[in-house]
């Protein structure tokens, strides 16, 4: 199987990163949403990964 990493800041990936990371770590992880998403996704690149498809999976990436 192949996958597609998209590199970008949040306002291009928010979409499909925000699915991902509330499933991961707000429902699966209990994490408080509200520091799950914060205001450093604005200032951060993100990851995500897609599957041949071009439906995301489960990985995402957010760093400054």
């Amino acid at each position: 199987m192949s996958y597609n990493i998209k590199i970008a800041a949040w306002d291009v990936l928010r979409e499909d990163a925000a699915v991902i990371r509330n499933e991961v770590f707000v429902i699966e992880q209990n994490v408080p949403a509200e520091l799950e998403m914060d205001e450093m996704d604005a200032v951060c690149v993100h990851a995500v990964a897609y599957d041949a498809a071009g439906v995301p999976v489960a990985a995402t990436v957010k760093w400054r």
